[in-house]
């Protein structure tokens, strides 16, 4: 009796240490659950706010990108512009020294061709002047020879040979009575100087002139 007493308080501690551990076992897996549950939702809030993230980033950055694109058309238009407006300018400059430089090329010109045509017409008149006296000397008239003719002779040196002295300074010299290398030579300085001013080498014609009067 005593014996079956005992195993019967053995097998009620023993059903009642399962019965625990039972519920031992299942409150475990419910708490497991929930940590799994709960770890489930942390990770999807984790991984929406990670998304909001790199969309917002994407979106920034897209934003950014755009933004400097458009600030490089922008300079790329204003540089296009200045450049442009530059062209203009220096095709402006170009065309008006072109103009400018055209003027004094005809100016020069102009100036060469009156020289040209005053020498021709001295040269004519020279020509002119030794027919006539051949003419004379043919026909048994001749006198005694005029200072004109005297010059058309031979009396009359080519005095833009020197340097410094062109056609027009040439007439200048001829209107002194100035004609030959010899008539250069003796004259003053001084009155070459308030002839044609101070920068006139007078001098250096006089010096030259006597040179080429000696040959």
């Amino acid at each position: 009796m005593a014996l079956s007493n005992a195993m019967g308080t053995l097998t009620e501690s023993f059903l009642g240490a399962y019965a625990d551990r039972v519920a031992q076992v299942a409150s475990i897996c419910s708490d497991t659950a929930q940590t799994l549950s709960e770890f489930h939702g942390d990770h999807q809030r984790m991984a929406a706010e990670l998304r909001q993230r790199l969309t917002d980033q994407h979106e920034h950055l897209l934003s950014d990108v755009s933004k400097m694109r458009a600030d490089r058309v922008a300079q790329v238009a204003s540089i296009c512009s200045d450049t442009a407006q530059t062209l203009s300018e220096f095709h402006g400059d170009h065309q008006r020294m072109a103009a400018e430089l055209r003027q004094r090329l005809l100016s020069d010109v102009n100036k060469m061709r009156a020289d040209v045509q005053t020498d021709h017409r001295k040269a004519r008149k020279i020509w002119t002047d030794f027919s006539a006296e051949m003419q004379q000397r043919r026909a048994g008239k001749s006198g005694a020879p005029s200072k004109k003719t005297a010059s058309a002779r031979g009396m009359t040196d080519d005095l833009t040979v020197i340097a410094g002295i062109g056609a027009t300074r040439q007439q200048r010299l001829n209107e002194m009575g100035i004609h030959t290398f010899a008539q250069l030579a003796s004259s003053s300085s001084q009155k070459m100087s308030k002839a044609f001013g101070a920068f006139a080498r007078a001098e250096q014609w006089t010096k030259e002139a006597r040179k080429l009067s000696s040959k």
